[in-house]
Parts: C-alpha cells; sequence; structure tokens
C-alpha cells in the first residue's frame, strides 16, 4: 500500500474532524493510505476557499491543493474542489483523482502544439491526454470548429464556450480540431462550464460509439458515480452506474443487465472513459458466474441426488 501524507490549511474543527473521521472509515479499503501531517510535509493540502493570501500561497507551490468551499457557493476556480458538507464519496473521489496524478506523472505528458502531436489527433485524444495528465500548470488550450471555437483550462478544470455553441455540443458533434496550447484572452462572452461536461458529450456525440481505446472484450468498473448534476441521466444510465460501482463487468453481461442496444451502452462507457472515471482491463477473465449453494441434506436435496441417480451420474 501507498502511504501518502495530507494537511489542512485555514480550516474549521468541524471540517478536518469530518475529513479525518472520513479517512478512518476508508483505512484498508484503498490502495493508498492517508495520514495528516504539517503542511510543509505533505504530499496533498486541504485549504479554505476563503483563505485569502494564505490560499493563494500554497495553491502556487508544487503540491495538489483540494480548495474546500460551502456548497452554497459558486465552485472555486480550482483543479480539486471538495464542498462542505461533503460525503464520503466525494471525497473518496477526490483523493482517487490526485492518488492517479501523483501516481502517473513519470509517463504522463500533456498535448502541445500542432509541432508535438501527431498529425492525425482527434480533439476527442487531444481532450482525453489533458483530462490524464497531472494539472501542475495554468496553461489554456484551444479548439477550433466551423460553429467557433472554446478553450479548456484543465488546471481550472473548465472550459469556455459561447452560449450559442454550448447548446450545439449538447446535441451534436462540433468536429472540432485538436486542442493546442495558446496564450489567448478569454472573452468575457464566453460561459464559463464545468470541464466534465465536455468530456461527457464530446464521447457521447463521436462518430465511433465505442472509444478506440477500448477493448469491446475487456472488463470495465466505474472508479465512482458520474455527476448527473450537469449531463442528463436515465433509468439505464443509473441501472449500469449501481452494477459498475460494485464490480468489473464485461459488455454481455452490461447489455443484458441494463437491457439497452449495443450503441447506448458503447457511448456510455466511451464518456466515462473520457471522464476519467472507467477502469477497463483487456486482459482481465470474465468474472466467474455465481453458484447458488444448495442444501443437499435437505427434500431439495434428495431431489438432486435421485436425479443424479437416474442420470447414472452418482459417484
Amino acid at each position: 500500500m501507498t502511504n501518502r501524507r495530507l494537511a489542512f490549511v485555514g480550516l474549521g474543527a468541524d471540517t478536518t474532524s469530518a475529513c479525518l473521521s472520513m479517512l478512518k472509515i476508508m483505512d484498508g479499503r484503498s490502495s493508498v493510505g492517508w495520514t495528516q501531517s504539517e503542511p510543509d510535509d505533505a504530499d496533498v493540502l486541504f485549504v479554505a476557499h476563503d483563505g485569502g493570501a494564505n490560499r493563494k500561497h500554497w495553491e502556487n507551490g508544487d503540491k495538489p491543493c483540494v480548495v474546500v468551499y460551502h456548497n452554497t457557493e459558486a465552485r472555486p476556480a480550482a483543479r480539486y474542489t471538495l464542498p462542505h458538507p461533503f460525503r464520503v464519496m466525494q471525497l473518496i473521489g477526490v483523493l482517487e483523482d490526485i492518488s492517479s496524478a501523483l501516481g502517473d506523472t513519470a509517463s504522463a505528458t500533456r498535448a502541445k502544439a500542432p509541432a508535438d502531436k501527431p498529425q492525425d489527433e482527434t480533439f476527442g485524444h487531444s481532450l482525453k491526454n489533458l483530462l490524464e495528465a497531472p494539472a501542475n500548470d495554468d496553461s489554456l488550450y484551444r479548439s477550433r470548429g466551423a460553429q467557433g471555437h472554446l478553450y479548456v483550462a484543465p488546471a481550472s478544470g473548465c472550459y469556455y464556450i459561447d452560449p450559442g455553441l454550448h447548446q450545439q455540443l449538447r446535441s451534436k458533434d462540433l468536429s472540432l480540431s485538436a486542442l493546442e496550447e495558446v496564450n489567448d484572452p478569454i472573452s468575457n462572452q464566453l460561459a464559463r462550464r464545468p470541464i466534465f461536461e465536455l468530456a461527457w458529450f464530446t464521447a457521447q456525440h463521436a462518430h465511433e460509439a465505442l472509444a478506440p481505446w477500448l477493448a469491446p472484450a475487456g472488463q470495465f468498473k466505474l472508479k465512482r458515480w458520474p455527476n448527473f448534476g450537469t449531463v442528463r441521466s436515465d433509468r439505464v444510465y443509473l441501472s449500469l452506474c449501481a452494477l459498475l460501482t460494485r464490480q468489473a463487468c464485461g459488455r454481455e453481461q452490461l447489455l443484458e443487465h441494463a437491457q439497452c442496444n449495443a450503441g447506448q451502452l458503447d457511448r456510455f462507457l466511451s464518456a466515462c472513459s473520457m471522464s476519467n472515471l472507467l477502469i477497463s482491463d483487456s486482459n482481465a477473465p470474465a468474472p466467474a458466474p455465481q453458484v447458488t449453494n444448495v442444501n443437499e441434506n435437505g427434500r431439495f436435496g434428495s431431489l438432486i441426488r435421485g436425479l443424479r441417480s437416474r442420470l447414472g451420474l452418482s459417484s
């Protein structure tokens, strides 16, 4: 198990106590163990939204910062945020994202200017690369399309888009170019939206139902529930989430469970993968079917033994 340290800066005693209590619940149930330490020794910092200069001091450092804000306030412009009061699943979600970023810093790479990326890279691929890379700078990325362009700020967890273009994004593929790093100023006319929403709709409207980086014969599992507060949910999605948060499943098992068509399932898996919520393993064997235990000492057991005898299967 990996052990990491976290510290609290400018937070009230009730918030700190709630977080520590939830960490005790998580202890032994995760591949990462979390302990409290002083800010200078911590791997991750939890800072108060209203911390002022103290918050900016820590956010400008090289440690991931989780900005804790009251749930009646607007979400801060930060990579990692946590509304207060929060639930244990929200805390687990943000710590999983940080653990993934800390453990993948050696291999993760950001999408760069056109000269640094493959000529055939799509908008979806470039967005996925940005979402999986550690957000340790304030870089801004732009994508162009026939209907307009949008900007992505991974470190802030948001994107900027014209309100009219946003309505089109929710209903169809915008045929956007691959993201490239720019230094453009953000117009006040652009709406600021959560980046999860952009990832979800990009996958939902892609030409290929199943994302090309997902193996059709693989096993899939969700890290946590998607945020259906910003995207539409339905019975099929809720049913899939309920199963995939408990166990890994293959596509055939999921189709039977949700009673949906293959296209709808594949777009759901692609959207979850694009949003960095899906764990997929193309080498994992299918889960063994559950076998119901039969009490052979009872009446039903006698019936089974009789059938075995008639069929010549008795040992």
